[in-house]
Formats: structure tokens, C-alpha cells, sequence
């Protein structure tokens, strides 16, 4: 599948979706200040379904993780910008 190159610029939207471990509670402060640094340079933010699922030490099963990004980059015409919440380890 070959998506559409969208343009990145002021006012485009951020898709954000959780890859692989969770946004935890010890976490959420500096993820709410990456969202407000977007923000403030004009970017809109759109969060995954699942961001904050919270499963063992990953971010949901594999599953749900890749219907999160499928969601925001092919089903949302809206999300021109992926990008993942937190880094981590969990496959």
C-alpha cells in the first residue's frame, strides 16, 4: 500500500499513538508538555483510541498498538504527522 505524501506545516494535525510501552502515571507530565510545546508552534493534536492503554509493561497487545497507527495514518484524512508517545522495549 503507497500512501499519499501529505505537507507538513502550521495548523497540520499529530497523530499521537503509544508503539510500545505505556504513557504511565510517572510519565504523564512530561507527555502533556510535549503536547503543549506542539501546540504552541500550531500544530493540532489527535491522540490514538488506545495512547494510554496500559497492559503489563506495553502499551496494549500488538494488536490494538497497530490498529492505533492504522487509524490515525490511513483511516483519519485529518493526521498529516505520526508520532509516538514514548519510546521503550515491548514488542
Amino acid at each position: 500500500m503507497c500512501l499519499p505524501v501529505k505537507a507538513i506545516k502550521e495548523g497540520s494535525t499529530v497523530g499521537i499513538f503509544s508503539p510500545s510501552e505505556p504513557v504511565v502515571e510517572s510519565r504523564i507530565e512530561k507527555f502533556n508538555s510535549g503536547i503543549s510545546i506542539l501546540e504552541r508552534n500550531g500544530y493540532k493534536i489527535k491522540l490514538s483510541n488506545n495512547v494510554f492503554k496500559h497492559t503489563f509493561y506495553s502499551a496494549g497487545d500488538i494488536e490494538t498498538r497497530v490498529n492505533d497507527i492504522h487509524a490515525l495514518i490511513i483511516d483519519d484524512k485529518e493526521v498529516n504527522i505520526l508520532l509516538s508517545s514514548w519510546g521503550g522495549e515491548g514488542l
